[in-house]
């Protein structure tokens, strides 16, 4: 028994001293002999190493543990706009990606004049909401329809355009300022009784 007691008080230092060491973080941790033992002391604070996270970046010691940084903690991803959707965040860089929403997503642009707005390639346009084709003039000969902000209008073909006023006493019929005008044939005739 006397035997027994002393080859425990022996190895009793040896397990401890075990036991602290396999608690010990290796990564900032070093062994050192001391008094004829093995034991692990703590590395300086900021030395680098590797807590193993691969969501962490800088790691670092600290009190002989080792911890890095976040960089996506507290990162919260949002669609950078209404055809975009919300990314993840790049541990490397703590960035969220910016991913678009599939082409032909439905949006609204903010414009009132548009209209069947959709996204492509993850920005929101709209067709005009009046075409040439829904668009009348009053003078169709001389003049062009258009739409400018939604609301139709007219541009004016160039002067000297043929066209036809529908006046058979005029001749020579050209646009003039987006107006069809002809030349009246009787400005310089007299007509007389004679006159046949």
């Amino acid at each position: 028994a006397t035997v027994s007691v002393l080859y425990w008080h022996l190895l009793t230092p040896f397990f401890r001293s075990k036991k602290r060491n396999e608690d010990a973080d290796p990564g900032c941790h070093k062994v050192v002999c001391d008094n004829g033992r093995c034991s692990q002391e703590a590395l300086p604070t900021g030395s680098p190493c590797n807590d193993g996270n691969p969501q962490t970046r800088n790691d670092v010691c600290g009190l002989g543990k080792c911890a890095g940084t976040d960089l996506c903690g507290g990162v919260v991803c949002t669609a950078a706009g209404q055809c975009h959707v919300a990314g993840v965040c790049n541990p490397q860089t703590g960035i969220c990606s910016d991913p678009t929403k599939p082409d032909g997503s439905l949006c609204n642009d903010g414009v009132p004049y548009t209209s069947d707005d959709t996204c492509t390639a993850g920005v929101c346009g709209g067709n005009i909401a009046c075409g040439d084709a829904l668009c009348k003039v009053d003078h169709p000969q001389c003049q062009l329809p258009t739409c400018s902000h939604g609301s139709c209008s007219s541009i004016s073909k160039p002067d000297g355009t043929l066209c036809d006023d529908g006046d058979r006493n005029t001749g020579s019929d050209r646009c003039l300022g987006g107006q069809c005008v002809g030349s009246d044939r009787c400005a310089a005739v007299i007509c007389s009784a004679q006159s046949r």
